[in-house]
């Protein structure tokens, strides 16, 4: 990673090995099965002004300027807890292989409404946003799933697939597309030559962002993000609220199907949904 932030420490599993920097963040900036290439995309610094450096990083949203604060600084750590306070709230990452915590404090002097949002940026591949199983007509009459559009979606973009059981991303250059959805499943999956890449969140009740979306997806030039969000929550000083991932790290077959994704999600114990 030349011209990276480069201070940090190292977690080596039997099946994942990541990196976590101390000069900024809290951020990733390398996954990979042991002796692989890194999955995450990223970016040396340029300019001035917020800097993406890319890996896995912990925002916080509605998306504003509060999302680009400035994080260019070195981070607090204690264990295998990474913090860093911007605008009156901690981040706090937390690496405990396969879990990965975010915790998000006020540590200001009034009330904020935030949510936490985890945003892997992974190098190239194509991506999975899972849809609950159809259920016929006209046993089941009322609406039970949504889709977030932003003002730059075009579904007709050839990187979009509309399947059966998913919605797929995949990343081959060009401007940016994102989507966002209410996913009860609570995975994202992502894939690259023969690894896949899953990671899940439980889902507690409440308001969430973006039209209600739990997860989304994202896909600009080189790279291709898998977004959890939290739902927003009204802290009081000194209140804080988490987000937990558990991670996996699988090798498949190339072009993986979704009928085998989802027996591979079925065999990590969650709901492969309609796949």
């Amino acid at each position: 990673m030349p011209g990276m932030p480069l201070d940090g420490r190292w977690f080596r599993h039997p099946d994942a090995e990541l990196f976590v920097t101390t000069s900024v963040g809290p951020r990733i900036l390398h996954l990979a099965r042991p002796g692989g290439d890194n999955l995450f995309h990223t970016e040396p610094p340029s300019g001035d002004g917020w800097q993406l450096y890319g890996g896995h990083r912990f925002w916080t949203a509605p998306e504003d300027e509060l999302t680009y604060a400035l994080d260019d600084g070195p981070v607090e750590v204690e264990g295998d807890r990474f913090s860093f306070v911007s605008d009156g709230l901690r981040r706090t990452l937390a690496v405990a292989w396969p879990h990965i915590t975010h915790r998000l404090e006020n540590v200001g002097p009034v009330p904020i409404r935030r949510a936490c949002w985890a945003l892997s940026v992974m190098a190239g591949g194509r991506a999975w946003l899972p849809r609950p199983a159809l259920r016929p007509h006209p046993k089941a009459l009322l609406p039970d799933r949504s889709l977030a559009l932003w003002p730059y979606t075009d579904p007709s973009d050839p990187r979009w697939t509309w399947g059966r059981g998913a919605v797929r991303l995949a990343c081959k250059g060009g401007g940016p597309q994102k989507i966002g959805a209410w996913n009860p499943l609570g995975w994202l999956a992502w894939q690259r030559g023969s690894t896949l890449f899953v990671k899940h969140t439980h889902l507690p009740a409440g308001d969430y962002p973006d039209r209600g979306s739990s997860h989304e997806l994202f896909t600009s030039g080189p790279m291709l993000e898998l977004e959890s969000l939290g739902p927003l929550t009204t802290l009081a000083p000194g209140e804080a609220v988490e987000l937990v991932e558990r991670w996996w790290l699988v090798e498949v077959e190339p072009e993986l199907s979704d009928a085998a994704l989802g027996d591979h999600i079925a065999e990590l114990g969650l709901d492969p949904g309609g796949l």
